[in-house]
């Protein structure tokens, strides 16, 4: 059974605990966002490349099939491993990386610092039902003391403020026990999914770039040049 917090230096504890995870929320958010920003980047960049090897690249080899079937398998493998960054399949659990940043991750950080600021407004409340539970009792001490007759409706108050700091001391306990625990899993689950990701966009890059690399060097395109060469008459054609 958890103790409920009383004294200041729990409350400065915990108060400065919940400043370290807003601030890790900004920080991390913030790096997610920046990778965000180059991903969406490299994205646009390398279909463009692929466009670009599909159309323009081809204009200056249109006597060379070998070497435009090149193009066209480089920016095949180019665009199989560019989608597993922007999008994959529709289902949630499948997301593109970029959506899996846009959509899951950053949103996640988001609602981390509101987690945070409910955990401090529930903190607040809490010190100060104790804040006024200890002025009660050292009110009721100096009328014991003058031995006043107002002690009777102090005691009343007391325990008021005794309920009050019980049933805030246990909710506040309950939910910040549940508040670190939920992020922690939280956070380890965005890191999973993270890292699931570039592992599926490494092993396409794995099997795609190793298709492309073959195809660079199975690529042979000299009796095509030749060809090219002796129909300008700059070399003699091989007789057949």
């Amino acid at each position: 059974m958890m103790q409920i917090v009383t004294s200041e230096s729990q409350f400065d504890q915990i108060y400065q605990s919940l400043c370290k995870d807003d601030r890790f929320c900004i920080d991390l958010r913030g790096q997610f966002e920046r990778i965000l920003k180059v991903e969406q980047e490299r994205h646009r960049v390398y279909n463009d490349f692929a466009n670009f090897l599909r159309g323009l690249a081809k204009e200056p080899f249109q006597d060379s099939l070998s070497l435009i079937e090149l193009f066209d398998e480089l920016a095949k493998d180019i665009q199989e491993v560019n989608l597993k960054y922007m999008k994959n399949q529709n289902q949630d659990s499948d997301k593109g990386f970029i959506n899996l940043l846009k959509c899951k991750i950053i949103p996640s950080l988001i609602d981390g610092q509101k987690q945070v600021e409910i955990q401090k407004k529930a903190l607040a409340e809490l010190r100060e039902k104790a804040t006024k539970l200890k002025k009660l009792e050292q009110k009721k001490e100096d009328l014991m003391m003058k031995n006043d007759d107002k002690l009777l409706g102090i005691e009343k108050q007391l325990q008021e403020a005794k309920r009050e700091k019980l049933e805030k001391g246990q909710t506040f306990n309950f939910t910040y026990q549940n508040y670190v625990e939920d992020k922690n899993d939280e956070l380890k689950g965005l890191f999973k999914h993270f890292f699931n990701r570039l592992l599926v966009i490494s092993t396409a890059g794995l099997e795609n770039y190793s298709v492309a690399i073959n195809k660079v060097h199975t690529t042979d395109e000299k009796k095509e040049i030749e060809f090219i060469l002796g129909e300008l008459g700059i070399i003699k054609k091989k007789r057949r």
